[in-house]
């Protein structure tokens, strides 16, 4: 009798074993990705103008400074495996490189749509990645500029190739940020966009895609994205404090993240805060900045396995 409780003490004891190492195996292989349309400096002076306050100004370098302070913050606290940020620009490059922990990555393009603009304000899309567990395989910066359509287009995407070091696995990986007001450059970008993704191997795309008040509309609007998976949002969910083009509409879920079926979706959290009920407008004061989050948009994240 002694025996076999030795014995099954044993095969308990395995059996915990093997199920530490699955659980851990498990948490290993999953990818956390938080997309997030940051706000690039140079875009204030157009939200002023459609409020009609103060017309041609940007925030004061402090204000600027201030909330590249709240969105650092923001991007050490969740630690994520990869950020797919939009309305970058080279000073928060700059910036970011000098504060954020070195086993970061950065790709960065910002569009030539904005050439009208002093280096310091080009913005665009970026991915930040953990270089000590992704290797870039491949870099590809896409954006639209069709001299036939209206300036302040100004989106493009970007997309990198992953090799997963942990599982051994590749995907496709893109940032990208569409027009809210030209639909034909909406199109011409997510079809570029498609044409350069290698589609031997499962992608996620995140971004800012400025879909009319709802995320799902895209899905309508768009046959490629058709094709693609994205979470159940929750009817009370919104990513942005104030919307880009109509005041009618002041929350708005336009930040989203879609995948193939390769990949198996685990979990979503939207970081929504009280700055919302409260917005920063203020007559005769150039005091745009969200003091809260650093953004007008929310964070998205979502956590994923490839399958």
């Amino acid at each position: 009798m002694n025996i076999s409780k030795k014995t099954k003490k044993k095969s308990t004891l395995k059996n915990k074993k093997s199920s530490n190492k699955k659980n851990k195996s498990s948490s290993s292989e999953k990818i956390n990705i938080m997309t997030w349309n940051i706000l690039a400096r140079i875009t204030t002076r157009y939200r002023w103008k459609i409020h009609n306050y103060l017309k041609n100004l940007n925030e004061h370098i402090e204000q600027t400074i201030n909330r590249y302070q709240l969105i650092l913050n923001e991007l050490e606290k969740h630690k994520q495996d990869i950020y797919c940020l939009q309305e970058v620009d080279y000073n928060f490059v700059y910036y970011i490189k000098k504060h954020l922990d070195k086993k970061y990555s950065i790709f960065f393009e910002p569009n030539p749509d904005n050439s009208k603009y002093k280096k310091n304000n080009l913005y665009g899309t970026a991915i930040i990645w953990d270089k000590t567990r992704f290797k870039s395989k491949k870099k590809i910066a896409i954006d639209v500029n069709n001299k036939n359509l209206k300036k302040y287009t100004q989106k493009n995407s970007t997309v990198i190739l992953f090799f997963d070091k942990k599982t051994r696995k590749q995907f496709n990986c893109v940032s990208i940020h569409l027009s809210g007001t030209i639909n034909k450059e909406r199109h011409l970008l997510i079809d570029e966009t498609f044409k350069k993704i290698d589609k031997k191997y499962p992608i996620i795309i995140c971004g800012d895609f400025n879909c009319k008040y709802n995320i799902t509309n895209c899905i309508n609007e768009h046959k490629q994205l058709k094709n693609l998976n994205t979470f159940k949002y929750k009817k009370s969910d919104y990513s942005t404090c104030i919307f880009d083009y109509d005041n009618k509409f002041p929350k708005a879920l336009i930040d989203g993240i879609f995948y193939t079926d390769t990949i198996k979706p685990i979990k979503y959290n939207i970081g929504k805060n009280k700055s919302c009920k409260n917005p920063i407008y203020k007559k005769n004061s150039n005091n745009y900045s969200d003091t809260t989050s650093g953004s007008d948009h929310f964070w998205l994240k979502g956590t994923f396995q490839i399958i």
